[in-house]
């Protein structure tokens, strides 16, 4: 699936103190890709089966990106890429993850997902909230996500409210790790908690 527009949202280095509200962005190449300064607030955007990327949304050591009440799919991309801009720091991504639609066949590209794919998650004390959405559960083939391999991830919390097996790589240091789907840590000084499952989240 590639598809033939650009990115719905997208800022470069020069801007700062973005603001985008209740907004939806569908079949483009990139949802929201910005790595302004200052602090970036998403709050209530939705991304439905981007091409390449559903959030690129990252800051430098002294700026701040806050997601919340935000929403994206696993149908054709991943759903984060955190590794091409500065490695956010004291950040907020607060994502419900939902199902690809009924007549989506997920591609081998997307995740949270498949064995082969990067860790596209990084940061410094950051919060990564992950909620179940939807009235389905989540595909098979998606619900494994490699965390800080490209970069780490340290000094944070994740919280998984998926089926997704959390894949930590050596990078992931000194983190809390709650969830519900299955970790495999292979970092340093982690604190892993299984969460309940709640709801159809990992029914087959």
């Amino acid at each position: 699936m590639i598809p033939l527009t650009e990115d719905g949202i997208r800022t470069y280095g020069g801007d700062r103190d973005i603001r985008v509200i209740d907004t939806t962005v569908e079949r483009f190449r990139c949802g929201a890709q910005s790595h302004a300064g200052g602090e970036v607030v998403l709050r209530n955007v939705t991304v439905r089966e981007p091409g390449y990327f559903g959030f690129d949304v990252s800051a430098g050591d002294q700026d701040r990106v806050i997601m919340r009440d935000c929403r994206g799919d696993v149908a054709y991309s991943p759903l984060f890429n955190l590794t091409r801009g500065g490695t956010p720091r004291n950040s907020v991504y607060e994502v419900t993850v939902m199902p690809p639609r009924k007549d989506v066949e997920p591609t081998d590209g997307t995740n949270l997902g498949r064995p082969t794919d990067r860790g596209r998650l990084a940061g410094r004390e950051c919060t990564f909230i992950f909620h179940k959405g939807g009235d389905r559960p989540l595909p098979q083939k998606v619900r494994r996500v490699r965390v800080g391999q490209d970069k780490p991830v340290i000094d944070s919390k994740l919280i998984n409210h998926t089926c997704a097996k959390l894949i930590l790589s050596e990078q992931v240091r000194n983190c809390t790790i709650k969830s519900v789907g299955p970790v495999e840590d292979r970092g340093q000084d982690n604190t892993v908690i299984r969460l309940e499952a709640g709801g159809p989240a990992c029914r087959r």
